[in-house]
């Protein structure tokens, strides 16, 4: 393994605060209810040895989200959270108790004909496709027209309806909104703009506090707080949740967001100082292709984002190469993280602004699995292994 590169792209955030204890203990844990839906487990947390070695750190760990509650990817956390949110509001219950997943869905039933609506890059909309498959809701997804046929066979697999938008993900957002909107559907956004109504603006907040189970189980799994977490950033959701998230707990992790060079609404933000619109641009980093970010993400991660990173496809690429023989199966998004990692660690500055010592822990996200087999076999040389078990 080398961890030789060009200078990273990097950007330190100037504007974040201090402190460490900023967000109440939440009434409800989402952890909680996800432990009620058949098929939870806590995905594993798998020891990366080689990496820690070649970048002397004191251990690499990487929470492998190939399978979780099987779906290839851990959006499915926050969808179903900000369901079973919507659900309980609209169905007056009390909001300071969780509510069983098979409560849930004869809730749901009492519903009557509901019909889900949402924009994704993927992961997102198969969740809440898979999400209304299960509480017996219909569901319409919009796409990207340009998104691999396999990710958009996957949500249809769950009987959703997709519908393409040939401008990108960013008008596909829109697209939903205004059909949502028009229809009377449940947006199920996990992105906001800030003219949302507040059943949508909710519901994007919720889908953030669902990820919280990640972070929980890597807690508890690792015993203790990681020193340095890389979590990849499309619109900021997943990163808002870790920074919430760690705060809570009152630990001084350094959080550093990873996105694609092309579409790195996150870094020009931070950067700015203030929400900051990239072009649209192609990426094999699907999940991560966004050209605005969350307006509900922002003050989050304005306030507790330490780094900003991003990478170029190849990076992404190579990351895959080298998490396949360690036996993780990460599609482009979710190595992100660990390329994201070896392209700081090559640079002394990178390194210092982390803190990548030889002491330290550094947690990373494989954030899905092998979404798109094709191209993962095209990258990695080989058709997608089973996903690592517990280690």
């Amino acid at each position: 393994m080398t961890t030789e590169s060009a200078a990273p792209q990097l950007v330190i955030n100037t504007h974040r605060t201090r402190r460490t204890a900023a967000h109440a203990a939440a009434s409800v844990r989402p952890i909680d209810f996800h432990r009620t839906i058949p098929g939870y487990q806590a995905t594993p947390l798998v020891p990366l040895r080689r990496v820690a070695a070649a970048l002397r750190v004191g251990k690499v760990v990487i929470k492998d989200e190939a399978v979780r509650i099987g779906l290839p990817a851990y959006k499915v956390l926050g969808g179903s959270w900000a369901l079973h949110q919507a659900i309980v509001r609209a169905t007056a219950q009390a909001a300071d108790r969780v509510v069983p997943f098979d409560e849930l869905q004869s809730r749901a039933r009492q519903l009557g004909r509901v019909t889900l609506c949402t924009a994704t890059d993927g992961n997102h909309g198969r969740g809440i496709a898979a999400m209304a498959e299960r509480l017996g809701f219909a569901c319409v997804i919009y796409v990207p027209a340009d998104m691999v046929a396999d990710r958009i066979a996957a949500i249809e697999s769950h009987g959703a309806q997709v519908r393409r938008v040939a401008q990108g993900y960013s008008a596909a957002v829109h697209a939903a909104a205004a059909a949502a909107g028009a229809e009377g559907w449940w947006l199920c956004a996990d992105t906001a703009s800030g003219d949302e109504p507040p059943a949508a603006a909710a519901f994007v907040g919720d889908v953030s506090a669902g990820y919280e189970t990640l972070f929980q189980e890597l807690v508890d799994q690792l015993g203790s707080a990681p020193d340095v977490l890389l979590v990849q950033a499309g619109v900021g959701a997943l990163a808002s949740s870790a920074i919430t998230f760690f705060r809570r707990q009152g630990a001084s992790t350094r959080i550093a967001s990873v996105e694609p060079a092309g579409s790195n609404c996150v870094q020009a933000s931070i950067a700015a100082g203030e929400p900051t619109q990239v072009a649209d641009s192609f990426t094999i980093m699907a999940g991560l292709r966004s050209q605005q970010i969350s307006t509900a993400a922002w003050p989050v991660l304005r306030d507790g984002l330490h780094a900003a990173i991003s990478i170029p496809d190849e990076r992404t690429r190579d990351a895959m190469r080298l998490l396949a023989r360690d036996g993780v199966v990460a599609g482009e998004s979710g190595a992100a993280g660990l390329a994201g990692l070896l392209d700081v660690a090559s640079d002394a500055r990178g390194r210092t602004e982390l803190g990548l010592e030889p002491a330290v822990t550094v947690a990373l996200i494989n954030t899905e699995g092998a979404t798109d087999p094709q191209g993962y076999a095209e990258i990695v040389g080989a058709d997608p292994a089973p996903a690592v078990t517990a280690t």
